[in-house]
C-alpha cells in the first residue's frame, strides 16, 4: 500500500545561496549565458518544427532511428561528416562578396564551356600562346596563376623557416 502524503519525508532544496557559494561569479555569469543561448535554440528549433519532428521520429518509427544510427556509424559516413565540418570552417573563412564573385564567374564559365562542340578546328601550341594576349584569357589565365600560387604556398613552410 502506499505512504500518506504526510508520511513522505520531504526533502528541503538548497537555498540559491547554499548553491552559489563555492562557485565564481564569472562562472555563474558564463553558464547564465549559455544557459540563455541554449534557450534561444531551443525556441527556435520549436518555432521551426523541430523539436516537433524529432520527437515524433523517436517515438514512432524506430526502424528510421536504428538506420540513422547504423548510417551515422559506418566510418565513410563519420569521414564525409568530417570532411563537411572542414569545408565549413574553410567557408567561413572566405568573404561572401568575392565568393559571390568567383562562383558567378564559374557559372558563367561552365555554361560557355558547355556550348563548346567537342569537334572542332583545332589549335596548335602558337594558336594557344596567341590568345593569352586576349584581355580576357590573358585576365583568367592570370587569375588561374594566381589560385596555383595560393595553393602551392598553403602546404609551404613559412618564409625564414
Amino acid at each position: 500500500m502506499s505512504e500518506r502524503l504526510q508520511d513522505v519525508e520531504r526533502h528541503v532544496p538548497a537555498t540559491p545561496d547554499d548553491a552559489t557559494r563555492s562557485v565564481p561569479i564569472a562562472e555563474l555569469e558564463a553558464t547564465e549565458e549559455s544557459l540563455r543561448h541554449f534557450l534561444e535554440l531551443i525556441r527556435l528549433l520549436d518555432e521551426r518544427g523541430v523539436l516537433r519532428l524529432l520527437s515524433d521520429l523517436l517515438e514512432d518509427n524506430e526502424e528510421l532511428v536504428r538506420v540513422s544510427v547504423d548510417w551515422l556509424s559506418r566510418p565513410e559516413n563519420v569521414r564525409a561528416i568530417q570532411n563537411l565540418r572542414a569545408l565549413a570552417r574553410a567557408v567561413q573563412e572566405i568573404d561572401p562578396a568575392k565568393l559571390e564573385t568567383v562562383a558567378t564567374s564559374m557559372a558563367r564559365a561552365v555554361d560557355r564551356a558547355a556550348d563548346v562542340p567537342v569537334e572542332g578546328e583545332r589549335r596548335g601550341a602558337f594558336a594557344v600562346l596567341r590568345q593569352l594576349g586576349e584581355p580576357d584569357v590573358n585576365r583568367g589565365f592570370r587569375v588561374f596563376l594566381e589560385f596555383l600560387r595560393s595553393l602551392g604556398q598553403s602546404g609551404a613552410p613559412p618564409p625564414g623557416k
